[in-house]
């Protein structure tokens, strides 16, 4: 008789044993081991799983080392973090402030005086969170209905339709978990996961369904259809154990302790790290009200958590009346309930900012502020604002006007749906592959529709002005291309112009999707090119460019949520040390 809900296999190299060792991601393959730290070398070691001597990482490819704490593991949280325009993030304190800069104590860098030019925003607080265990936090928000469609305890949610709460953060996290209570009958819930804080667009819509003694999971592509659908036999009667394990690229789906599906996640669509939970309906059935327990999220190390911002209030911050274009606000203070106000920062004690907002001297409690962004004028040649939606746009924008499920169909049959509805659109496409596929259509956009289509078929789309869409063989190449970054030594690049331009017109060569980025206040080049073209490139650098300090050779995510790329010298048993072009010697412990 086979068990409905198979317990994870126990042992060394179990999946729950292995999820406990370091891991190494070199390319596509993941391995598990241990990072060896005291080598004394500029590099890392590696110790396999079963190993008895680690290795030398050669340093030729790139490689992600990630490290594994215990589940509880305590860790210091650093008191603020500052957010450079070189893309750093580094912990510390903060002592004083004036309008060229700040005065900050950290004890990873040297330097401690950071000019206001290299500075995008100072966040200030924890800057870990501590994880979610049930819906009482008041992190939760009630997004639609009322009170009364909702019934939140310490241990259980439960939502009638229509009802839909929030969180801005839950997803700042490697995985959460949660019990589909044995009261659902026929009980839909729909997961937006990764939305931008609170609002819905974009994120990923995940689907779990109890129907009895089965339960359903999958990607919601139109209103109530799945696409990559999971049907996992479940006891009618007792609960259903879920729980979601993300990483970069997709989300695993656990149910009952048993590993059941991976479900990918479009990087388009991964807006930031907030969870919407909501009643939904599947395959046409009337939407039941859904009660889940025991909801847990356990917090990664390393992420930073900021208040949720509503879209609106970002809209009417960031708009600027036309009376102030030549008087700009310098500073917006974010604050821990999601409030917006922007001036200029006076002064910093350790208690209060002296704030001038327009007109107004303001006194506000250092403790209410979450962070403070430096608002920079727009640099020359910059890119102007986007001009009104083309007729393109907006027909691919267009909600399709009816829904059809096709179960087993080739690539010209689904076309012809698209084609029926937006005959303006000129749509050309490789001939039929040897496969057909499932694709359901419905409250998707005549666009969406195309992407998952193109998806389906292992298709590129490109849109050309003024109406053609095109379906086309080969995927990016991005995946072929690696990114470094040079600190120049001189201030090499004018304000205007394209730096991957400049180097081009000096003999640097670039593949077709390469690009360069120039950060003037740190000098930092950043080119994204295929391997074979660096030797030129740097040959460029050198002749024409004034040469370079170097290059980082590893970028370090700290458990507080810094982030720092630096030289490094040696790896020891007590610390990491290097140095940075602009934060002198660097330690990290």
């Amino acid at each position: 008789m086979r068990d409905r809900n198979p317990a994870p296999a126990a042992g060394p190299f179990s999946k729950a044993a292995l999820a406990q060792e370091d891991m190494l991601q070199l390319a596509a393959k993941k391995l598990r081991g241990k990072i060896v730290m005291e080598t004394g070398e500029k590099v890392p070691g590696w110790l396999p799983v079963g190993g008895v001597k680690p290795l030398r990482l050669s340093g030729d490819q790139a490689a992600e080392l990630v490290r594994t704490f215990p589940p509880k593991a305590t860790l210091p949280a650093a008191t603020a973090l500052i957010y450079t325009t070189s893309g750093d993030i580094v912990p510390g304190e903060l002592k004083s402030f004036d309008s060229a800069g700040l005065e900050f104590a950290s004890s990873v860098t040297e330097v401690k005086r950071f000019p206001a030019t290299s500075i995008q925003a100072l966040q200030l607080g924890g800057t870990r969170p501590s994880g979610l265990s049930g819906f009482n936090s008041p992190e939760w928000r009630l997004l639609k209905g009322s009170e009364k469609d909702t019934d939140r305890t310490e241990n259980s949610l439960t939502l009638e339709p229509g009802a839909t709460i929030g969180n801005a953060s839950a997803l700042e996290s490697n995985e959460i978990s949660f019990s589909f209570s044995e009261r659902n009958s026929f009980a839909t819930l729909r997961l937006r996961l990764f939305s931008n804080g609170t609002d819905a667009s974009p994120s990923t819509a995940l689907l779990l369904a109890n129907f009895g003694d089965s339960f359903y999971a999958g990607l919601e592509t139109a209103e109530g259809q799945m696409n990559q659908r999971a049907e996992i036999p479940i006891f009618r009667g007792k609960p259903t154990a879920v729980r979601l394990v993300f990483s970069e690229k997709d989300v695993e789906l656990f149910v009952n302790g048993a590993p059941t599906e991976k479900f990918p996640i479009d990087p388009a669509k991964r807006a930031g790290a907030g969870l919407i939970l909501e009643v939904g309906s599947l395959w046409g059935n009337t939407p039941r009200k859904v009660q889940i327990e025991n909801f847990a999220s356990a917090a990664s190390f390393g992420a930073r958590t900021l208040a949720d911002v509503p879209a609106e209030t970002r809209r009417q911050a960031l708009t600027v009346p036309r009376f102030r274009r030549e008087n700009l606000p310098r500073h917006m203070l974010l604050a821990m309930n999601g409030d917006l106000l922007r001036g200029e920062i006076q002064a910093l004690t350790s208690t209060h900012f002296a704030f001038r907002a327009g007109l107004e001297e303001l006194r506000i409690p250092r403790d209410r502020v979450k962070a403070a962004i430096w608002l920079k004028k727009p640099e020359p040649g910059a890119p102007k604002p986007a001009a009104a939606e083309s007729p393109l746009q907006k027909t691919l924008q267009r909600k399709l006007r009816e829904q059809i499920h096709y179960t087993d169909a080739n690539l010209t049959t689904l076309l012809s749906v698209i084609r029926q509805q937006a005959p303006q659109l000129k749509i050309t496409a490789p001939k039929d592959p040897d496969f057909n596929s499932e694709m359901p259509f419905g409250d998707q956009s005549i666009g969406q529709a195309l992407e998952q289509i193109a998806g389906l078929f292992n298709l590129r789309m490109r849109v050309v002005e003024p109406d053609t869409v095109i379906l086309e063989q080969g995927v990016s190449t991005n995946a072929d291309l690696v990114t470094r970054a040079y600190w120049l030594k001189e201030a090499a690049f004018p304000a205007e112009g394209s730096p991957k331009e400049i180097l081009a017109a000096k003999g640097a060569a670039f593949a077709k999707e390469a690009s360069a980025s120039w950060d003037p206040a740190g000098r930092q080049l950043i080119v994204i090119n295929a391997p074979g073209n660096f030797l030129a490139l740097e040959e460029v650098l050198t002749r024409d460019f004034g040469g370079s300090l170097g290059s980082p050779t590893h970028w370090f995510q700290l458990t507080s949520g810094a982030r720092l790329g630096m030289a490094v010298e040696r790896f020891a048993a007590d610390a990491v040390t290097g140095s940075h072009s602009l934060y002198g010697r660097c330690e990290i412990p």
